[in-house]
């Protein structure tokens, strides 16, 4: 999403990325009952975290459409996960799994390897998983009646 004019402070994606490399965490994604809360129209932004040490993917990335609170939303009706890997220097990126979708299909086009998923309603978080070795970046793109939403590139190193 576009806004015009000037923005003072921290941009939210800092933060979220900044804490995503500060301690190694586990995480518990909790489903939230669709009754619960109203889903907004338009969520704010996409927030991506890495669990694990020195940026491995072996405990996964966890992936959230959030509100201006960065608070996880629940999943619209609707929803496609596209999760963009991108080797560096001859990366590669092995034995994919999800937690929370259900595959919709992948490619490889050179350097990029697309993975797509169908995302269930209600749902607040995807946790996609891999072997990397070497260096690999990787996208987060929500797509739904809200729009298009991506996440800031994050950059892996396996072994």
């Amino acid at each position: 999403m576009t806004e015009q004019g000037t923005k003072s402070g921290i941009d939210r994606r800092t933060i979220v990325k900044g804490a995503a490399w500060a301690v190694p965490v586990v995480a518990a994604a909790t489903a939230v009952p669709m009754a619960s809360a109203s889903v907004p129209a338009d969520p704010a932004d996409v927030a991506v975290t890495v669990f694990g040490q020195s940026g491995q993917l072996s405990r996964g990335i966890e992936t959230h459409l959030i509100d201006e609170n960065f608070q996880p939303v629940p999943f619209p009706e609707g929803t496609t996960l596209t999760i963009t890997v991108t080797s560096v220097d001859g990366g590669t990126i092995t034995n994919p799994s999800v937690t929370g979708a259900t595959p919709n299909g992948s490619s490889q086009d050179g350097d990029v390897y697309t993975f797509n998923y169908i995302v269930p309603p209600g749902e607040t978080s995807v946790t996609f998983k891999g072997d990397v070795t070497g260096t690999v970046i990787i996208q987060a793109t929500y797509t739904g009646p809200f729009g298009t939403l991506s996440s800031d590139p994050v950059t892996v190193t396996g072994a």
